[in-house]
């Protein structure tokens, strides 16, 4: 076996690996609300309290536009961003909590998922190292996963290419959906269940990690603790999921979890992960429709902001 080959392919794995991570960060990283493009300089925000949707893709079902105009109809001098990102979970959160502290947020809303923490098990155990020299694309995956014990979707949940087009029309005109600028907001439609099944299957559990120890547990604890060090309130609430995810979990895990939140909030949270697990309103079994006849997500999370301003 030629070691220095074998060195160099290794090398090149880790460079595009940190070229992919940083990438797919820099944008959430430079983030601004009142960041019009090069183009747009002069076109600042109207000043008014902010209020920021953190959480995963889950939540991009949420009508920013819509609640401001609510709240815009109510004489609430608030606009609510929803900063919702593509596989996101409170490890990778955190490594752009500065970003969100320095756009100075009234307060957060933070959607927290049940499945954010799943036991994370390796794909790539039973392959040798012959296997991976034989599959490189297996051993770039094994590399990336075990490097920092993620999926790789976790790090990579769409393209860099794309991501880096984002990034790019940001910088020149600055976020093409002004409330909803890391995940495009677009009509998709809603399955019924057996559509669901047959398409995307149903998911089964390896079981919930809610100890201190785990990653995302104490990365969510720091997120809470630099908001509120920063005075900036956090509400946590539990993102809905269909009934197929909800029926994969032990019961008492789900409690454990919903005593994990209440343990961490030092404020209101909400209990939404089985709110709508039985209603004909999913794309599929992690994602509520962004869909007329599923705007009972976006009402509800109005009356919980509305609820939230009051206090």
């Amino acid at each position: 076996m030629n070691y220095k080959i074998m060195f160099i392919i290794l090398c090149l794995i880790f460079v595009v690996s940190l070229i992919f991570y940083f990438s797919m960060e820099f944008y959430i990283k430079i983030y601004d609300t009142n960041w019009n493009g090069l183009i747009n300089l002069s076109n600042a925000e109207d000043e008014k309290n902010k209020i920021f949707l953190l959480g995963s893709s889950n939540l991009y079902a949420i009508n920013a536009t819509n609640i401001n105009e609510k709240l815009s109809k109510n004489n609430k001098n608030h606009l609510v961003y929803n900063l919702a990102d593509m596989a996101d979970n409170p490890a990778r959160r955190l490594n752009s909590i500065e970003n969100v502290i320095s756009n100075k947020p009234e307060f957060v809303l933070y959607g927290v998922g049940i499945w954010e923490f799943q036991k994370f098990e390796s794909s790539h155990n039973n392959y040798s190292i012959t296997d991976f020299l034989l599959e490189p694309r297996e051993f770039f995956l094994y590399f990336f996963e075990s490097s920092i014990n993620t999926p790789v979707e976790e790090i990579v949940p769409i393209s860099p290419k794309d991501r880096m087009l984002t990034l790019l029309k940001y910088v020149i005109r600055g976020s093409e959906q002004h409330y909803h600028p890391f995940i495009e907001f677009k009509e998709t439609p809603i399955n019924d269940i057996e559509k669901i099944e047959k398409i995307y299957g149903i998911p089964t559990s390896n079981g919930l990690d809610l100890s201190d120890s785990n990653r995302q547990v104490i990365a969510l604890k720091k997120i809470v603790n630099e908001l509120e060090k920063n005075n900036i309130k956090v509400v946590l609430f539990s993102i809905p999921q269909h009934e197929h995810v909800i029926d994969s979990i032990e019961k008492s895990e789900i409690e454990d979890f919903k005593n994990l939140l209440i343990k961490l909030s030092n404020s209101n949270t909400y209990f939404l992960h089985d709110e709508y697990s039985q209603m004909n309103i999913w794309r599929e079994s992690f994602h509520i429709a962004v869909h007329p006849d599923a705007s009972i997500y976006t009402d509800d999370m109005y009356e919980i902001i509305l609820k939230e301003i009051k206090e």
